[in-house]
């Protein structure tokens, strides 16, 4: 059983994660933190196996988090609400463009010395490191709703001027 807690400053985005995390078979949501001071002695007194970590928090941030609590058997997912840190795509050497090759035109074959001659998996074969270089390209999509004015199209078919309030994405997590 995989212990895990959930430190976030938002309410609304740790229900979002604790209600993800209750229907995954094999994890045991220990504990949900809004402050993440309260949760550094937590963890360094607990036996936890992995952190959902905000990486924009007052007082703290995750970054700061995460080397406060170094610890070997630790695991961090860190989240995020700002759109700085939304991930849109993610992908392993060729990545998407591997999709479209054949599979004896993306075979990394093997030097006798154990390294690949092209490396087009990145470095990752059936999720384990070939020994060669790991590279990836991450694709970042802005949270959609803006907290400032902009044309919309309303109701009417009329363009007007609107500005979003509040927190509308509060968890990135479902759109990842």
């Amino acid at each position: 059983m995989i212990k895990a807690i959930v430190i976030d400053d938002d309410v609304i985005t740790c229900e979002l994660l604790s209600g993800y995390l209750s229907k995954i078979e094999g994890v045991s949501l220990e504990k949900v933190f809004t402050n993440p001071i309260d949760a550094i002695s937590y963890v360094k007194e607990n036996n936890i196996d992995l952190v959902f970590l905000d990486i924009e928090m007052p007082n703290i941030n995750g970054i700061e988090f995460v080397q406060l609590t170094k610890n070997e058997s630790l695991s961090f997912i860190l989240v995020s609400a700002h759109e700085k840190y939304a991930v849109k795509g993610f992908e392993y050497g060729s990545g998407f463009c591997g999709a479209q090759m054949q599979g004896s035109e993306h075979n990394d074959l093997y030097n006798t010395d154990g390294t690949t001659k092209s490396n087009l998996s990145g470095g990752i074969q059936g999720g384990i490191s070939n020994g060669m270089d790991i590279y990836f390209r991450v694709a970042f999509k802005p949270v959609a709703t803006l907290i400032q004015k902009q044309e919309v199209l309303s109701n009417d078919n009329t363009i007007i001027e609107q500005q979003g309030k509040g927190r509308h994405d509060p968890c990135v997590v479902p759109r990842a």
